[in-house]
C-alpha cells in the first residue's frame, strides 16, 4: 500500500509501540540494577542472565520472522503471531521483575527461565510488528513520519518504564514498603498496560497488513540461504554492522545510567523520575524535526552528522568526571540526540532495505530482514549488558 495513511491507522498501529518499548526499556535500564539491589544476585550473574536472555532472542528472532513470511492465518501474516504473543509476554514481564526468597543455583535457574520466555514473547510481537510497518505503506515519507508517530509515543511510554518505577519506589517507601515491593507492583502494572495497548493495536489494525502471497522460492527457502543472499547486497552489509556498533553503544550507556545517577551524580528517586520525564520530552520535542531533516536531507546524512556529534561529547567526558553536573549534562544530550535520530530511524532503514531487496532478487521478505536487523541489534545488546555486569564485578560493585 503506498497510499497516504490516515491519523486514526498511525494511531492504531502506535499503539503497538508500548509491546516493543515498555518491556524493552524496562529491561535494558533496570534488568541489572534489579538483580544486583532488589533480586541479591551478584553483578557477573545479572551480566550473564542478560546475555542469555538477549542471546536467546536474537537466536529466535530470524525463526520468528521467517514464520511470520509464510503464515497464512486469516488475522494476516503479521497480526496472528502478534495476537498470541500479548497474554504470555505480560505474564513473563511480571515473572522476570518480581523478587523471589531463592538464592544460588535455584535463583539463576527462575530468572534464566523467565528472561527466556521474556524474549521468546517479546521476539513473536516485536518482529511481526516491525515487519506489520513494512507493509502499511510502501511511500519512503509516509514510513518515517510512521516511525515518527511510533517514537513518539514510545518516548512517552519511555517516561512509564524509567521514571515511574522510581515514583512507585518513593510511594512505597512513603507508606512503610520496600523496594521489593515496589517492583512487585511495577511489574504488574507494566503488565496490565502491555495487555490492554497490545489488543488495542491487533483489534484496530485489522484489513491493512498484506495476505500471504504463496510463492514455493519464498517458502522453500531456509533460513541461511535467505541470509547469504541478503548479505550479497553491500549497503545491507554496511548497515547491519553499524547498527549492531552503534546500539552496543547505546545500550551499554543506558545500563550504566541508573548506576552513574546514583553513585556519580547522586540523583534521589525523586530527582531520577524527574530527570526521565525531561529526557522523554526533549526527545518527543526533537522527533518531529529529525523526521522533516530525514525527509528533506536523507537520513544517512542526519544519522552521519548525530555520530560525529555523538564523538565529540564522548571524548568531552571522557576528560571530565561525570559526578561534575555540566558533564552529566553534555553526556545525556548525546543520548537524547542518538535516541531521537538513529532509534527513531533505524527501523526505516530496515524498511528500505526490503525495497533493495525486491529490486535486486524479485522478493519480499519484510520478516526475515526485521528479524536480521534485530538479530544484530541483540547480538550488540547483549554483549553490551553482558560488559556492564563484569565491569561492575571488577571494580568490586557491590548492590
Amino acid at each position: 500500500m503506498d497510499k497516504k495513511l490516515p491519523l486514526r491507522a498511525k494511531i492504531a498501529y502506535s499503539m503497538g509501540g508500548f509491546g516493543e518499548a515498555m518491556p524493552l526499556n524496562l529491561f535494558n535500564v533496570y534488568f541489572v540494577y534489579f538483580m544486583t539491589d532488589v533480586a541479591g544476585a551478584p553483578a557477573a550473574l545479572a551480566g550473564t542472565i542478560a546475555l542469555i536472555g538477549v542471546l536467546w532472542d536474537a537466536i529466535t528472532d530470524p525463526i520468528v520472522g521467517k514464520l511470520s513470511d509464510n503464515c497464512t492465518s486469516p488475522m494476516g501474516r503479521r497480526r496472528a503471531y502478534m495476537c498470541r504473543a500479548i497474554i504470555p509476554l505480560a505474564l513473563f514481564v511480571i515473572m522476570l521483575f518480581t523478587p523471589v526468597n531463592f538464592t544460588g543455583i535455584a535463583q539463576m535457574a527462575y530468572y534464566v527461565v523467565a528472561a527466556l520466555g521474556f524474549w521468546l514473547t517479546l521476539t513473536m510481537w516485536v518482529i511481526p510488528f516491525f515487519a506489520f510497518g513494512a507493509e502499511i505503506t510502501t511511500d519512503y515519507n509516509e514510513r518515517n513520519t510512521l516511525r515518527t508517530v511510533v517514537m513518539i509515543l514510545e518516548n512517552a511510554i519511555l517516561i512509564l518504564c524509567t521514571s515511574g518505577p522510581m515514583w512507585v519506589l518513593s510511594w512505597t517507601l512513603n507508606h512503610g514498603g520496600e523496594e521489593a515491593d515496589a517492583w512487585k507492583y511495577t511489574a504488574w502494572i507494566t503488565g496490565a498496560i502491555l495487555l490492554i495497548t497490545c489488543a488495542v493495536c491487533v483489534y484496530f489494525t485489522k484489513g491493512w497488513d498484506q495476505p500471504y502471497q504463496k510463492s514455493e522460492n519464498v517458502k522453500t527457502e531456509n533460513l541461511l540461504a535467505t541470509f547469504k543472499e541478503l548479505f550479497k547486497i553491500r549497503t545491507f552489509k554496511i548497515l547491519t554492522i553499524s547498527m549492531m556498533l552503534a546500539l552496543f553503544g547505546l545500550l551499554l550507556i543506558s545500563t550504566n545510567l541508573v548506576y552513574v545517577m546514583n553513585n556519580l551524580a547522586r540523583l534521589t528517586p525523586e530527582e531520577q523520575s524527574l530527570f526521565w520525564i525531561v529526557f522523554s520530552v526533549a526527545i518527543m520535542v526533537m522527533l518531529p524535526f529529525a523526521n522533516k531533516l530525514c525527509n528533506s536531507i536523507g537520513k544517512r546524512e542526519v544519522l552521519m552528522g548525530v555520530a560525529i556529534i555523538q564523538v565529540i561529547v564522548g571524548i568531552i567526558c571522557f576528560f571530565m568526571s561525570l559526578e561534575n553536573r555540566i558533564a552529566f549534562y553534555i553526556y545525556i544530550v548525546g543520548l537524547v540526540l542518538c535516541n531521537g535520530c538513529f532509534v527513531a530511524h533505524y527501523v526505516t532503514l530496515s524498511y528500505d532495505s526490503c525495497e533493495v531487496d525486491e529490486f535486486v532478487n524479485g522478493k519480499r521478505r519484510e520478516g526475515s530482514i526485521v528479524a536480521l536487523m534485530s538479530f544484530i541489534q541483540k547480538a550488540g545488546g547483549a554483549l553490551a549488558m553482558w560488559v556492564a555486569g563484569l565491569s561492575l564485578t571488577f571494580i568490586g560493585y557491590d548492590g
